[in-house]
């Protein structure tokens, strides 16, 4: 399953039904698209609820997260779709789920 953006990864794994040519044209334009805020303000338009933290690094912490959730790893934001003792499963721009053994 191939996506243009995390906004549309986002919306698709939340099953909000969307148009592929409007929400390309809203991101591109968003003045904001590459940061948290203005990834906020494209859900919230979508009348998604959102809120940003930031949070330790920790087993316990990310376990307590509801999935999906936008986290920032590497100088990137990527979905993270799954969390366990064993693995985050996450999603990068235009790529695959790819499973990152937890610290």
């Amino acid at each position: 399953m191939e996506h243009d953006n995390l906004f549309i990864q986002i919306l698709e794994i939340l099953s909000i039904k969307y148009t592929k040519d409007f929400t390309l044209r809203f991101y591109e334009k968003h003045p904001h698209k590459n940061s948290l805020f203005g990834l906020s303000e494209m859900l919230r338009y979508y009348k998604i609820e959102n809120v940003a933290a930031e949070i330790q690094k920790t087993q316990e912490c990310l376990s307590s997260l509801d999935v999906p959730f936008v986290a920032y790893v590497d100088h990137e934001f990527v979905l993270v779709r799954h969390v366990s003792t064993e693995a985050i499963i996450y999603c990068l721009l235009y790529t695959s789920p790819s499973p990152r053994d937890t610290e």
